[in-house]
């Protein structure tokens, strides 16, 4: 009887340390979680338009001088505005010359 009461007493200590081990795991999660949302958020409001503005930019120079249209052409940089579903827009890699 002794051997069962120690058997449960240390199962339930146990027990009651992995439950604290995964509530502070959880605490760390929600806090990477909100970082995260406002990482995002961040981007999305000061990133994402100074980018698009770039690209823009970009593209008016491209206009006026030919030798940086050429480099446009080449990695084939998108300036649409993206709406909120699609991808924010960045420059494509560069398409590979036949040997």
């Amino acid at each position: 009887m002794a051997a069962l009461a120690i058997l449960l007493l240390t199962t339930t200590v146990g027990l009651y340390q992995q439950i604290r081990w995964l509530a502070a795991q959880a605490n760390q999660l929600n806090a990477t979680a909100q970082e995260l949302s406002r990482l995002v958020g961040d981007y999305e409001t000061n990133a994402m338009p100074q980018l698009n503005r770039l690209f823009t930019d970009l593209q008016q120079f491209s206009q006026s001088h030919p030798d940086f249209a050429r480099i446009m052409a080449r990695y084939r940089v998108v300036t649409d505005t993206p709406t909120a579903a699609a991808p924010p827009v960045r420059p494509m890699a560069p398409a590979e010359t036949p040997r």
